[in-house]
């Protein structure tokens, strides 16, 4: 769940994650929990999507059938 949040957050924003920092600096920052900024202006609903898919702990993150039932609910 974690890299298809980054990957929702990629589709998102057009930008690469951490682009520049080496794989240390990536991984403090994720075990830090450090969230990747969703764009002023994006879907509500979307950004905490990312965020909970991107959460620290695996239990805490969404599975696909809730993602799906959000990603409906943006559609409409």
């Amino acid at each position: 769940m974690f890299a298809f949040g980054v990957l929702l957050w990629e589709l998102v924003t057009r930008e690469v994650p951490f682009d520049g920092l080496d794989a240390a600096d990536i991984r403090s920052k994720v075990e830090k929990g450090e969230q990747l900024r969703v764009p002023y202006g994006a879907d509500q609903r979307l950004a905490a999507l990312i965020s909970e898919c991107r959460h620290v702990q695996n239990s805490a993150r969404p599975n696909f059938e809730q993602i799906v039932e959000v990603l409906q609910q943006i559609s409409k």
